[in-house]
């Protein structure tokens, strides 16, 4: 169950993605409705993790801080 969780927040999360085009490939067609970017997505992002859309805001149990170096 996704929760707030102050610090620990899923933009924050290694398995958050917020790229346009992951989006894109995992819900195909999403753009046509507007940009990848825009309205359709908005601050939203996919939780590799649990393979759902998810706010940025929220945390869960599952949280694993993102590493610095890429």
């Amino acid at each position: 169950m996704m929760e707030r969780y102050f610090g620990r927040t899923c933009a924050h999360c290694a398995h958050f993605d917020d790229d346009a085009e992951s989006f894109e490939k995992t819900f195909p067609g999403i753009l046509a409705l507007s940009s990848g970017g825009g309205d359709t997505k908005g601050d939203q992002g996919i939780c590799n993790f649990h393979q759902q859309m998810v706010n940025p805001h929220l945390s869960c149990a599952d949280f694993h801080k993102k590493s610095l170096v890429k």
